[in-house]
């Protein structure tokens, strides 16, 4: 291979594996006082904060179902020093709590 075609091949690795590197960030990071919640009713659209339960998950728990509901991202005042809610946590618990969209589809299987 000449110089030329080197140096492509070198380009094209590089954006091969900056590409996949995007790929494998995954879910964005949320704000602070953000927290995303598991549906517990699996009702697409839910505002409704008694039908959200929080779980410490690093990775989301969710099963392909396109039709269901299986997390939203809700903003919570914690109490105290409180740095996230406790797993079983609901929006609802919280004095000040908003809906802030964000969802993931699926089944949460909670």
């Amino acid at each position: 291979m000449n110089k030329i075609q080197k140096m492509i091949m070198s380009f094209a690795a590089v954006a091969m594996i900056v590409s996949f590197s995007a790929f494998k960030s995954g879910e964005k990071k949320l704000a602070p006082g953000q927290f995303r919640f598991y549906n517990i009713s699996g009702v697409a659209n839910s505002t409704n904060p008694a039908n959200f339960v929080y779980q410490d998950n690093s990775t989301l728990q969710c099963t392909v179902a396109p039709e269901l509901e299986c997390t939203a991202v809700w903003t919570v005042d914690l109490p105290g020093t409180d740095t996230a809610p406790s797993p079983g946590d609901r929006p609802i618990d919280f004095t000040s709590r908003t809906y802030d969209g964000d969802v993931t589809t699926g089944d949460s299987n909670e």
